[in-house]
């Protein structure tokens, strides 16, 4: 069984697929019929494309006959002469060009050279020599100048232990998104992973603010201002820190309770145990021994001797037995209805009956 020289195919050896075959005249090489019907040019081709090394020896001996034949043209020879001829031309208008302005700056150069020597006739003038009256002297350079002139490096900011990202933003005032671009830092080290900050030993910060310096007092972050901080002192904020620290040291849970006990210790000028409170609070951290007297003396001991003496007494009262009594009306609700029930001969009077006869 032999095979198709063009697709490898199988020859099986009948009389009539023998019949359809194309032998090249060469090599004498079969090629099936169904070859041949694709493509028809394979019965021109001698020697066939097997013994001239394929489809690529054909395609290469077109291109090379093709670029013969581009070549070979007596037009492309007139052409390329033409070419040649215009780029000489073009070379001498360039040097003669460039000859003549360097023959121009020399003759430049020697003008002013002339004009500064004197003339032999010429007689020196002394009122020439002074200089006139209204020319301005020249200032001297600026330093600062110089300086603005250079490149601005960024500058650098030790971190501590207990610096964020988002507190040093808040105090050179500048955008954290930049410092953490500027620092290859990802965003959340703003707020959620504060601690990649303590991965770096310091912090470029950018070089449009004043070398390491934080908020200046002349010009406090709004946040900061004393403005901002006189409006969190109104009486009703110092009333509310008083009474949360009143429930602090008492352990008392009610908050009405522990606003009627801080509202009771008011003066007679109408100075609130809260002002009390925060001049405490202002005078800075003493002594325990004058922290105590202090607080013993001042409203906060009397509100909170208040509160004690009063859960005291609560205490023994309940201990001997006596509790605060009703209201009125529902003592005498309880009593008109025990009055119904033994009158209409309710289980209590039945139940009296039957005691009565038993015994």
């Amino acid at each position: 069984m032999s095979l198709c020289s063009t697709c490898s195919s199988s020859l099986p050896p009948s009389p009539h697929i023998q019949q359809q075959l194309h032998i090249t005249p060469y090599c004498s090489r079969p090629i099936c019929s169904t070859c041949l019907v694709r493509n028809p040019r394979l019965r021109t081709y001698d020697p066939c494309l097997g013994c001239l090394g394929g489809v690529g020896a054909v395609s290469g001996r077109g291109r090379r006959e093709e670029e013969v034949w581009v070549l070979g043209g007596s037009d492309d020879d007139e052409e390329e002469e033409e070419e040649e001829e215009e780029e000489g031309e073009e070379e001498e208008k360039d040097s003669q060009s460039e000859k003549d302005r360097q023959s121009e700056g020399k003759d430049n150069d020697r003008k002013p050279q002339e004009q500064d020597l004197p003339k032999a006739n010429d007689t020196p003038n002394p009122q020439r020599a002074l200089p006139p009256k209204d020319t301005p002297t020249p200032e001297p350079a600026n330093p600062d100048t110089h300086a603005s002139t250079e490149p601005l490096q960024p500058q650098r900011h030790l971190i501590l232990p207990t610096d964020t990202l988002l507190g040093l933003a808040i105090k050179y005032r500048v955008d954290g998104h930049a410092l953490c671009r500027l620092n290859n830092l990802p965003p959340s080290t703003l707020r959620t992973t504060p601690h990649l900050l303590h991965t770096r030993t310091h912090l470029l910060l950018p070089p449009t603010i004043s070398p390491l310096s934080p908020l200046s007092h002349a010009h406090p972050h709004p946040l900061l201002s004393p403005s901002s901080s006189s409006a969190l002192d109104t009486p009703e904020r110092k009333r509310e820190r008083a009474v949360k620290r009143f429930q602090l040291v008492t352990k008392e849970v009610d908050l009405d309770i522990a606003r009627a006990y801080v509202g009771l210790e008011e003066d007679s000028d109408g100075r609130s145990l809260a002002s009390s409170f925060g001049e405490r609070e202002g005078k800075g951290k003493g002594s325990a021994d004058a922290g105590g007297r202090a607080g013993r003396e001042g409203r906060e001991a009397r509100a909170v001797e208040r509160y004690v003496d009063d859960t005291l007494w609560e205490r023994e009262e309940r201990g001997q037995g006596r509790a605060l009594r009703g209201a009125p009306w529902f003592e005498d609700r309880d009593r008109r209805e025990r009055e119904r029930a033994e009158g209409s001969g309710g289980w209590m009077s039945w139940f009296k009956g039957v005691k009565a006869k038993a015994g």
